[in-house]
Order: structure tokens, then sequence, then C-alpha cells
């Protein structure tokens, strides 16, 4: 029932949605039976659904696993094909909107009204489901759905959402400059392919989003959900949860809580326990407390029958690559490209990450990265200190 005190602003906006829902007959879709109105009350009368909301799952769950996690967001854009094939947007899909019935099937609920050619959605929905043209009020059309599904498949494969920031400034600022957080490290069994393909949902410019639902849903089935990464000779195949278990509490005592998902993210591309922590290690500002992490996990390493070793810039791996001014030049490896982003963001925040992104496309060698990169730090006495950190740290020349 809509609340008597909007009754008087919405009533023809909410007869509006309840007649477009009622045009929906589609099996990943909640039935909307009937609608009308009682002592100058709006109803509504939908289908009964014998399950949880998705949120109310998840808040249960936890992280889902990505292969359940895209089964289910599947079907959801099974419904979005259909609905948007019929005119209809929902703007205004959040993990409350879905119901979950019995092994995993879902339906899609609280259709909205709004044509393809909408300009605002009736709803108001909450703001980290919202697409970029949804607040600054331009045109939405059936990439702004893709893009609300993007924001809950991540949500439901990380239980973080891909943008945050303490205002709406700030959010957008972040889908405009850096793009989504980086799935992979918040959850290490999803493959980065599945990563790329909800990068591109969530892009800022519509035109880099799948132009339809059935183009995400495409892209979705045509990808590995999971992590395969092929282990190199010599490396560990796997990570023992009590090693990184370890190494996690041994970092947090210099770094905090954000331990834990830098410890992931490092985990889920690096097989070798030394350079593992070598990679960690550059998130210690203090030289001091960096050694002694170190010191820590060569304990670590003992134990399990590794062998560390001080980290140098020689550890470095990189393979020739074409630099954008046409010329043959060496690319470093993610992990020395974690570590550089590492030090960076101390001084220019989260930015960091584009710009060691874009520098390294033109890479020379690190000390000339490092020094690139340190042309971003306007102030003297923190660029000094990001190149002092970054020769410590790495034990390069610089």
């Amino acid at each position: 029932m809509l609340r008597r005190e909007l009754a008087l602003g919405w009533n023809e906006q909410f007869k509006a949605r309840a007649r477009a829902a009622a045009r929906l007959f589609h099996p990943n879709i909640v039935a909307m039976l009937d609608f009308g109105e009682d002592h100058d009350t709006p109803y509504r009368v939908s289908e009964c659904v014998d399950g949880p909301s998705l949120a109310r799952l998840l808040e249960t769950s936890g992280p889902l696993a990505p292969q359940q996690a895209i089964s289910m967001i599947s079907q959801v854009l099974e419904a979005l094909k259909y609905s948007h094939a019929n005119g209809i947007l929902h703007l205004d899909i959040k993990s409350s909107s879905v119901l979950v019935l019995a092994d995993d099937r879902v339906k899609l609920a609280d259709f909205g009204t709004s044509p393809v050619d909408a300009v605002q959605p009736v709803w108001r929905v909450p703001t980290a489901f919202l697409a970029p043209e949804q607040f600054t009020g331009t045109a939405v059309d059936e990439r702004t759905d893709v893009f609300a599904v993007g924001v809950l498949l991540f949500d439901m494969i990380t239980r973080t959402k891909p943008f945050s920031g303490d205002d709406l400034k700030e959010i957008v600022a972040q889908m405009e400059m850096r793009g989504p957080e980086d799935l992979c490290a918040l959850n290490p069994e999803a493959s980065s392919s599945l990563g790329r393909i909800i990068e591109t949902a969530l892009a800022y410019d519509p035109g880099r989003r799948f132009a339809t639902a059935n183009a995400f849903l495409r892209a979705l089935q045509g990808s590995p959900p999971v992590a395969n990464v092929a282990p190199r000779s010599g490396d560990r195949v796997g990570w023992e949860p009590e090693v990184l278990r370890e190494i996690e509490a041994a970092l947090a005592r210099h770094i905090g809580p954000v331990a834990s998902v830098a410890v992931r993210r490092a985990a889920s591309r690096i097989h070798d326990v030394a350079e593992l922590c070598e990679v960690l290690a550059a998130h210690i500002e203090n030289d001091r407390e960096r050694q002694e992490f170190l010191a820590k996990a060569r304990r670590v390493g003992v134990a399990t029958g590794e062998r560390l070793v001080s980290p140098t810039a020689d550890h470095f791996q990189a393979d020739e690559v074409v630099t954008s001014g046409g010329t043959v030049g060496r690319a470093p490896d993610l992990a020395a490209l974690d570590a550089v982003e590492a030090q960076l963001a101390r001084y220019v925040g989260p930015i960091a990450r584009v710009l060691v992104k874009q520098q390294s496309h033109n890479f020379a060698s690190l000390s000339e990265l490092y020094q690139n990169l340190a042309e971003y730090i306007p102030d003297d006495t923190e660029r000094t200190a990001f190149l002092n950190s970054a020769r410590a740290g790495r034990g390069a020349t610089l």
C-alpha cells in the first residue's frame, strides 16, 4: 500500500507503476496481480514469493561463491532482457529487490514504469546502486540497469560496494577517475576475466558499458567465474590458510585492519612466500617496522619450508613490451606495480592506482617509473620522502 501521506503526490505514479508491472509475465519477475484504491489509499497485489530477499540472504551467508552469484545474477539479467524488450526500465535494482526461492531461483521485484527514454527514476535508489547519470539527472536507458546489476554482482561476491566515499562528490570522483575496487583482491576466488566484465558494466561512461542486459549476460556465460592461475615452475600451488593468517596478523600490527585486503589482493596473484612478503612490506612506511615485519615473515617462511630473501630491485621481473612511443621497453610485473602503488598512495591517495597504470605503459626501469611518478607529488618534502622510501623499500639506486 502507498502510505497515506504520499498518496496525494504519488498516486498517479503509483498507478502507472502498477499498470506497467502488470504487463510483465516472466518466471524471474514477481507477478503483479491487481491494483486499485481502498478509501483513497492506493494498493497493489503481487505474487507471494516464498523466500527471503537477497539482502537478507547476504547478511547471513557472507560473500557468495562466484559461480553461485553468476547463476543468480543471470536470472536477474534474463528478467531485465524481457522488461527492456517491453519498453520498461527497472531503475530501482538493489539486493532487497531480488527475492530468492529454493535452489537459488530468483525473482526481480519492484519494477518501475519509466519508458526507455526516461530522464529520472520514479523512486529514489540507494546511492550505492545509482549510475552516474542518475546522480546528474541526464538521460537513463537500459545501461543504467546494467550498471546497477554490476554493483549488485560485485556486492554478492565481495560483500562490499565497488565505490565508496564520505560524500556524493567523492563517490562520483571515484567512479570517473579510478573505477571500481579490485574484485579479485577482495575475493581471490573470482577470476580476472570476471573482474573485467564487472568493470565494463560499471564504466562511468554509459557508452563503454554493455549496451544491453543480454550483452552482459552473454559475457558472463562465456567467461570462467573462478580464478584458475597456472603456477610457474617452483611456485607454491595454493596457499595454506594458516600461512596467510599469520602474515596478515604480522602486517596488521603496522597498518591495521587494511592488512586483510592487502594480503588477499597480493595472494591472489603471487605464489611465493618471499615475493608476497616483499610486496606487503611496501605498505609499511617506517623502516624499522618494515624490517620487523620481514623478520616475522621469515619465521613464517621457515615454518612452511620456504626461503625468504631480502627485498631488492633485482627481484622484480619484467616482460618486453612496445611502449606508446613505439620503442621496445620493459614492463614491471604486477607485484612490482603493487609495491609502487602502495608507496605513492601515501602521498596522492587512491588516484595512485590510475597514475601507476598510466606510467607503466612507458616503463623503462623501476628507477624511471619512481621518478616519473614523483612528479605528481606537489609538495617537495613529500616528493623527496617518496623517493627515499622507494630506495629503502626496494634497495634500488634511483
